[in-house]
Order: C-alpha cells, then sequence, then structure tokens
C-alpha cells in the first residue's frame, strides 16, 4: 500500500512539474481529477484559495463561478502524532499494574485462579497481555 501511496506522489509531482515546464507566460489550469481518474487528497497541507476574477467599471466579477480557483498559498502542516500513543501507554501501565497486583497474591500463598480472578485477570488474552506489559516496564 506504502508502495501504491508513494508512486501516485510521484506522478502527481511529474504532472504538475511538466505543466509548469510547458506553461508559456500566463497561467494555466491542471485538471489533477481528470488526469488521475479520481479527485486528488492533499494531507498535512493547507492551501489559500482564491476564486479568479476581473474588474468591469470598478466592479470585481467572478467568471468561472464554483469551478476554478487560485492557489496563493501552500502551507505543510506538521504530520499529526499518533492519535492513541498516550492512550495505549495508560492501557499498558494499568495492565502491568493488574500484574503486579497478579503478582502479589501469589506471593501471598493464593492459589492461582483465584489470584488471576482478583487481579482482574481471568481472561487469559487479558493476562498475557498484562504479562508482556509488565514485563515490558522492568526492562
Amino acid at each position: 500500500m506504502f508502495r501504491a501511496m508513494e508512486e501516485k506522489s510521484e506522478a502527481m509531482q511529474m504532472a504538475i512539474v511538466q505543466k509548469l515546464e510547458q506553461m508559456q507566460d500566463g497561467p494555466e489550469l491542471i485538471d489533477l481529477e481528470a488526469q488521475f481518474g479520481a479527485p486528488v487528497v492533499f494531507d498535512n497541507i493547507r492551501f489559500s484559495l482564491s476564486k479568479p476574477h476581473y474588474t468591469r467599471q470598478d466592479e470585481w466579477v467572478d467568471y468561472v463561478n464554483e469551478h476554478c480557483f487560485y492557489i496563493d498559498n501552500a502551507e505543510v502542516l506538521p504530520a499529526p502524532a499518533a492519535p492513541y500513543t498516550e492512550e495505549i501507554g495508560n492501557c499498558m501501565s494499568q495492565l502491568a499494574q493488574c500484574y503486579r497486583i497478579y503478582l502479589g497474591y501469589l506471593e501471598l500463598e493464593f492459589d492461582d485462579l483465584y489470584a488471576r480472578k482478583e487481579a482482574e485477570l481471568a481472561d487469559d488474552v487479558k493476562y498475557t497481555l498484562a504479562y508482556y506489559a509488565w514485563k515490558q516496564e522492568s526492562i
């Protein structure tokens, strides 16, 4: 998937470069949707747009309706941080704490099933995850 995205990005860059190289004196339209068969999505870029217009007897008149915009400025935004990093860290801490509680029950010589139940680790998957979270914290 990453390779396909990279190829599409390179193809788009080449299409823009070729169009810029072919332009004469005036601006021309680069129809990326027609060229790529679908609307193009730009991630982490903020565009400042304006509609083309001209003056006629001291009045500004739009002449393309809603079909065309000029890009006045393009600003690259910082990539968003992983949205769940903090939540995953909290989850791992809670799982490690459950495993420490489980070990505490074992240290007090409770049987394994009772210790797992009291530490809320009766589910085998949760128990395994808690073990790995505890092990990760101890590294």
